[in-house]
Formats: structure tokens, C-alpha cells, sequence
């Protein structure tokens, strides 16, 4: 009959065994998911995610500074897209509102007030709504950083950033919501005196006359017939005539041999945008129609006169209309009210906002070079670390294999240097504007009737810039669960290999000390 001490060390040889065997299977869990004999060379991956290093100004006014692209708070992911390596700066929703460069920094601080809660009310409802689903193959932003979705610059820039600094700090976690969701708040340079309904109770169509301080509010310019043959489709010598009616454009044709001429209806957006595509800009104008409104006649001898209204899609809030209304004395609350309806600013609590917004600055490139404002590390999908940067500085590049990571020597930078220009210009800074800074007296020129909402039209129109007359609904918060590298908190299978592999080994101890202490002879329990 065995002995019972011999049962003792049958059990512990079992329990190393079983230990062993769990640390072989778990091993490989713990190495990077691309391992490289160059421990400067990290990947390659399908992404690689760049963070500070924890404690190295992680979240504490910290920047990574992606070559010419910009500077940003928060973290970067290199995605494989194709050929190309496309960039995704994830950030707090607060950090992204301060990025956004959508109103200049030395309008009235209520109209900076209430482009902050719309600004951040379009970033959390693209948020919600775009989880998970990038705009590219292998991409997963959530919305982009041009003007087809807001300008997002990052990092703020310029003496007068402050105050914008300021405007989003005192609306912050203020969202635009209607029956507890969060609305799709559109907004536009300059409606022309009146908003377009976007069919939804909170875009309405209603009158503006602040808007009348916007060098945009009422536009004409006028040139020969025949520029705009190649827009309709036909040689220069047939078109005659172009006008408007509710229904659309119409251009007049000669039905050669004879003298009879026939008319063609276009859509509306289709000749709007290949007219801002083909004709070039007329002066003063960013766009040959830069608005949402606008009206063709022909005068002899062949010549179409354009008047136009506004800048943008004209729905929701005017930028131009809320200086306006800010001029006026009104608060950020009263002119956010002018717009959207019965939506009201609310102010979220910290739970119910994603951990970040994931902005896609850069969908084009095949090399980038990061600079940190201290050490930088890697990390995969899983959130596993692949390895760091003690330089502060990456050399990025994407192959066949993925997106490949090296630690190069730092940059002579000590700062994160202010963004490039940003393109276009919608708005004028307060001090450039020759508009009267009050609205003048009597009712603004009344904009033709908008254009009816034919399913061509809204097959034809898909960015912000010019949005879809039927916006979607309100976007629902869905209960929050972030993991893994997109929230910085590591739940992977290592960290609960790890969990146990300690577990067991403090059992296996704590076994070998009880069978030591209490002797060959001691009397079992």
C-alpha cells in the first residue's frame, strides 16, 4: 500500500507537470505578433498603434507629430489600405472638439460657443454610427478630417486658439439631442436668409436675416452660354438658352436643320456639381455655385446671368448667421435654438462618451515619420506591446506584409509645430469682414424655392458638403465596452495567461512548503 507522503509528492510531481505545460502553451501568447530579430524594427502588422509611453506625458499635454501632416493628442494607428498606409488619430471627444478649425478664433465667444456644441455634436453622432466601419479596406476611423465630414486640425494653432480653447471647455459634453438621441447637427458657412429643410424636426427651414453679414448671403456673376455646353453634354453651337424653374434647370437646344429649338430638364445637384467641377471660380467666390440656392436667366446677346445664395448645403446653423445673432447679443443656447429646432443642448455624463473618436487625417501615404513628445511604443490590434521607441521618433513604411515600424534617431523638434494652412476658407476672420456688422434693415433678397427631393438628387449628393435632403435619424448611445488597444486597458490572453500562470505557481509553492514543514511522519488531514 502506497504511503501517504508518497501520494503527496505523486500530486505536486502532477501539479509542476500541469505548470509546465500551461507556461509552454501560454509562451507563445506573450511574444509580439510579428517577432523581429532587430529589435528596432517592430511589425510588420496590419496595423501598428503609436502611443506615448505611460507616465512619459500620455494624457497630459502630450503630442505625436506625424510628419506634414499635423500634431495630435491621443494615439495614431498606421492602417494597410491597399497599396497605401492610411493614419487614424484616436482622441477624447473634448481634445478632438478643440482640434476643429470650422469658425475663425476672434468671432464673438457665444457663436465660437455654439460651434463648439455643434462641432461636437456631429463628431459624437459620426461616432456612434460609424463604430467599427472605416471609410477604406482595413481602416477604422470613424469620421475624416476635411470638409466633407468638419476640419480637424488637431492640436489647436494660432494666437487666438485660446478662446477657442475656452468655447469648448465651457460647453463641455454639451450634445445637440432630440427624444434622448444625438441629432446629425449639420451646419454651413452662410444660408442666404433662409435655412433648407432637411425633413427631420430638428433641421427646419426657417428665415435668417442675420445671415445678411456674410460676404456670401447674395452672389451674381454672369459668362457667355456656350461655357456651359460641355456641363450639359452638348457642342457649344446648340445651346441656346439656360434658365431655372421649381423643377430644375432647363437648356435650350436648336434642333438643327431648322430654327425650332426643344427644351431639357436637368437635375438640380447634378448641374450644381458639374458646374463647381468644370467652370472656374468666379471672383470672390470659393465655387462657381457655392451655395445652396441659385437662379439661371439668359440675356441677349447669349449671356447667363447667375444669382445666387449662400455657402453650403444651408442646413441647420449658418456660421455667418450665428455672428450675426451673436452680434445681437444672443447666447450660444439662443442661437443653436434659431436652428435645430426642438433640439437642446444636454450635457452628457463622462460614462455614456466613447473613450475616443477615431479621425482619419491621412488615407495616401506609403512612408511617415512620427516624433513624440517623449518615448513612444507599439502596440498590435490586441493591444499586446510590440516594442518601444526610447528616442521618441518612428520611421513608418508599408510593404506586402503590413505596415513596418523602426526607431530612428530624433528630430531636431521640440514643439509640435502649427498644422499647415488649411485649405479654401470659408469664413472670414471678424476683422477682415467688409459686411455691415449689424443686418441691415428690410427682409434680405428672398432665394428661390429649393429644390425638390428626387431620388436622383440624393443618389447624386453623399458628403457633409452636400448633404442628403433626408439626413438619417438620431443616433442611440449604446452601452460603452472598450477593450484592447483602442481604449489603452489590456484584456488580452496573455494578461489572463499571466493570471493564472502566477496562480499556480504560488500553489505549487505553498504545497512543497506544507509537505516540508510538516515532516514524513505527520499525520494526514
Amino acid at each position: 500500500m502506497p504511503s501517504i507522503t508518497g501520494n503527496r509528492h505523486a500530486r505536486l510531481r502532477l501539479a509542476a507537470l500541469l505548470l509546465l505545460v500551461f507556461v509552454s502553451v501560454c509562451s507563445p501568447l506573450a511574444r509580439p505578433s510579428a517577432p523581429s530579430a532587430d529589435t528596432d524594427t517592430l511589425g510588420p502588422a496590419a496595423r501598428l498603434h503609436v502611443q506615448l509611453v505611460t507616465g512619459a506625458g500620455a494624457g497630459s499635454g502630450g503630442w505625436l507629430m506625424v510628419g506634414d501632416v499635423g500634431s495630435y493628442a491621443g494615439t495614431l494607428t498606421f492602417e494597410q489600405t491597399g497599396g497605401h498606409m492610411a493614419v487614424v488619430n484616436g482622441v477624447s471627444l473634448e481634445d478632438y472638439v478643440r482640434g476643429i478649425s470650422e469658425m475663425p478664433r476672434d468671432w464673438p465667444m457665444p457663436s465660437l460657443q455654439a460651434q463648439a456644441v455643434a462641432a461636437r455634436t456631429y463628431g459624437l453622432y459620426k461616432a456612434i454610427v460609424n463604430a467599427n466601419r472605416g471609410s477604406l479596406p482595413g481602416t477604422d476611423d470613424e469620421i475624416c478630417a476635411t470638409d466633407s465630414c468638419q476640419v480637424y486640425r488637431g492640436l489647436p494653432d494660432g494666437p487666438a486658439s485660446p478662446r477657442w480653447a475656452a468655447a469648448v471647455a465651457s460647453t463641455a459634453g454639451q450634445v445637440l439631442m432630440y427624444r434622448g438621441g444625438v441629432i446629425e447637427a449639420f451646419y454651413a458657412a452662410s444660408n442666404g436668409g433662409r435655412t433648407r429643410s432637411g425633413s427631420v424636426p430638428w433641421l427646419p427651414a426657417v428665415d435668417d436675416p442675420d445671415d445678411a453679414i456674410s460676404p456670401y448671403h447674395h452672389w451674381t456673376w454672369s459668362a457667355p452660354v456656350a461655357g456651359f455646353a460641355h456641363i450639359v453634354g452638348v457642342p457649344a453651337a446648340e445651346l441656346v438658352a439656360l434658365s431655372t424653374t421649381a423643377d430644375g434647370v432647363v437648356a435650350t437646344l436648336r434642333q438643327p436643320p431648322g430654327p425650332g429649338t426643344t427644351d431639357r430638364r436637368l437635375d438640380w445637384e447634378q448641374f450644381k456639381a458639374g458646374a463647381n467641377r468644370e467652370l472656374p471660380s468666379p471672383p470672390g467666390l470659393p465655387l462657381a455655385l457655392p451655395g445652396p440656392y441659385f437662379s439661371l436667366t439668359t440675356q441677349p446677346p447669349g449671356t447667363v446671368q447667375v444669382e445666387g445664395w449662400g455657402f453650403g448645403h444651408g442646413l441647420g446653423m449658418s456660421q455667418y448667421g450665428a455672428l450675426g445673432k451673436a452680434l445681437r447679443g444672443l447666447s450660444a443656447g439662443a442661437i443653436l435654438a434659431a436652428y435645430y429646432g426642438p433640439a437642446r443642448p444636454t450635457k452628457l455624463s463622462p460614462r455614456k462618451i466613447p473613450a475616443e473618436v477615431r479621425v482619419l487625417v491621412s488615407s495616401d501615404r506609403s512612408t511617415a515619420t512620427v516624433v513624440g513628445s517623449g518615448p513612444l511604443e507599439v502596440v498590435d490590434d490586441q493591444g499586446r506591446p510590440l516594442g518601444q521607441a526610447p528616442t521618441g521618433a518612428l520611421s513608418l513604411e508599408v510593404g506586402a506584409s503590413g505596415v513596418l515600424a523602426r526607431v530612428i534617431a530624433r528630430p531636431a523638434v521640440t514643439n509640435p509645430p502649427q498644422p499647415p494652412p488649411a485649405p479654401g476658407g470659408r469664413l472670414r476672420a471678424f476683422a477682415d469682414l467688409r459686411a455691415p456688422v449689424t443686418p441691415p434693415t428690410g427682409a434680405p433678397p428672398a432665394p428661390p424655392a429649393p429644390p425638390p427631393s428626387t431620388p436622383a438628387a440624393q443618389a447624386a449628393v453623399t458628403p457633409a458638403a452636400n448633404v442628403p435632403v433626408r439626413p438619417p435619424g438620431v443616433a442611440r448611445i449604446p452601452p460603452l465596452v472598450t477593450t484592447g488597444a483602442r481604449s489603452g486597458v489590456l484584456v488580452t490572453s496573455v494578461a489572463a495567461g499571466g493570471v493564472a500562470v502566477v496562480a499556480l505557481s504560488v500553489l505549487a509553492v505553498w504545497g512543497v512548503r506544507r509537505v516540508r514543514r510538516r515532516g514524513p511522519d505527520a499525520p494526514s488531514a
